[in-house]
């Protein structure tokens, strides 16, 4: 999986649409019946300010995940687990596993 997330990053980052097409082969390898959470901040340069998660839920949903959640946390970063409202993110979380 960590192999999967480096390169997904690394597609993302540097607009590599051949490395994209392997990506969207291991997606499509991978359980659709696991729920997918996807979180990011507003301020997250990592992630292109949200244009990262976006490109990444929409290839979950492609692939045919069925439970897919997305949320951006307005003025956070990339680490939302340690913003000083990370209680906000943990809470999110909470509710969307007991769902």
């Amino acid at each position: 999986m960590r192999d999967f997330i480096q390169r997904m990053y690394h597609a993302i980052q540097e607009g590599n649409v051949e490395l994209f097409d392997d990506i969207e082969e291991d997606i499509k390898r991978g359980n659709i019946e696991v729920p997918v959470l996807f979180l990011s901040g507003s301020e997250d340069a990592v992630g292109d300010f949200t244009k990262g998660v976006q490109a990444a839920e929409k290839l979950f949903e492609k692939a045919g995940y069925k439970d897919i959640g997305y949320k951006i946390f307005p003025e956070m970063r990339h680490d939302v687990l340690h913003e000083k409202n990370s209680s906000d993110v943990l809470d999110y979380i909470r509710n969307w596993i007991e769902k």
